[in-house]
């Protein structure tokens, strides 16, 4: 494994400071506005249809996407895994009965028909961004049984934080191709921001 769990204390401490000072949930989850949160589930449902599939959402925070599905009427078998257990009690005091849990979702071994990773997979690690990726992928393609979509900041864009990583699309594609034979990658609705989606045979 490429990484500890001392490597994910800066993404838990920094998460639970988020849920308990921050009211605005989608600036909590790190966005800028619930527009742009929004637009990338919009996105990432365009690509996917997750109709009555059981969909895995990393980094479920507080519960953003379940609620995305409840108002967009999009019947799936729902849960939800975040590090920040802080970020997991308030997504069960915002809707009580969710079906999620604390934990590292590289310790997730259960099958999902699709595997959703909104913002989860760009905060920097301790390690390479590309190394740390790789390993995201790999072991969320191997809990994936039909599909893996997945978002990340674009370095077309420059950094306004080092909290975060920026990756280069073209990069991040060719990773992917030596993964996976099918494979989409949308970079047309914001500047800053790209949605890959892997699709297993």
């Amino acid at each position: 494994m490429i990484r500890t769990k001392t490597d994910m204390t800066n993404v838990q401490s920094y998460y639970d400071d988020c849920a308990l000072t921050i009211n605005d949930d989608a600036k909590a989850m790190g966005w800028s506005s619930t527009f742009n949160q929004q637009l990338r589930f919009d996105v990432m449902n365009y690509m996917v249809d997750m109709s009555n599939c059981s969909v895995l959402d990393v980094g479920c925070g507080d519960g953003a996407l379940f609620h995305y599905f409840m108002e967009h009427n999009i019947a799936v078998k729902y849960k939800g895994v975040d590090i920040s257990p802080k970020m997991v009690s308030r997504a069960h005091n915002r809707f009580p009965g969710i079906n999620l849990r604390c934990a590292d979702f590289f310790d997730i071994q259960e099958q999902f028909d699709v595997v959703v990773c909104s913002g989860s997979l760009s905060m920097a690690q301790n390690v390479d961004p590309m190394t740390y990726l790789e390993a995201a992928i790999d072991h969320l393609l191997s809990i994936t049984k039909s599909q893996l979509v997945f978002n990340l900041l674009s370095d077309y864009v420059p950094s306004k934080s080092d909290l975060f990583n920026r990756y280069h699309p073209q990069d991040v594609m060719d990773l992917c191709f030596k993964k996976i034979r099918y494979v989409n990658l949308n970079h047309g609705y914001l500047p800053n921001d790209f949605t890959i989606q892997l699709i297993k045979e």
